[in-house]
């Protein structure tokens, strides 16, 4: 099972007003890349010096891609799904997106689902991890927590 998370969409659930993007972001691919699930992440194409082309790389287990400069990232996670076979789970919380994906017959999770199910995974797995949790990780988990008291009476 691979999962394709709209990268924006999953970073402003968790952060909906950070201070600043980039280190916001640098701090995402942080927490995706300490996840033992297999993961693509798509951000927007940077608004000034943008490429024409998709940008790739790879960090980790983690593989980040930026889409063309002409091109949102939701367009460009359709026009991946519409190359794609196979078990794809996309994570976003962007409705119009997440149909049309299950248009494609692709699987769709929310933001919140996918946070909760990295987080059961990164607790799986064996041994101590190499890090310490960051503040992004620690605010994303109160929220987390904060949202199921709400929705429970609490």
């Amino acid at each position: 099972m691979e999962y394709l998370v709209d990268g924006y969409n999953l970073l402003f659930r968790i952060v909906p007003a950070p201070d600043d993007v980039e280190t916001t972001r640098k701090e995402l691919v942080q927490f995706l890349i300490s996840v033992p699930l297999k993961i693509r992440v798509v951000f927007d194409s940077p608004s000034e010096g943008g490429s024409e082309l998709p940008i790739q790389s790879k960090k980790g287990p983690l593989e980040i891609l930026f889409s063309p400069r002409e091109l949102c990232a939701d367009r460009y996670i359709l026009e991946l799904l519409s190359h794609e076979k196979g078990e794809i789970t996309l994570v976003t919380s962007d409705r119009p997106l997440a149909f049309s994906a299950k248009e494609y017959g692709f699987r769709t999770i929310s933001a919140e689902e996918f946070l909760v199910l990295a987080h059961h995974k990164r607790k799986k797995k064996k041994g101590k991890p190499h890090y310490q949790e960051s503040d992004f990780e620690k605010e994303e988990l109160r929220k987390i927590f904060e949202k199921r008291l709400k929705n429970n009476g609490f």
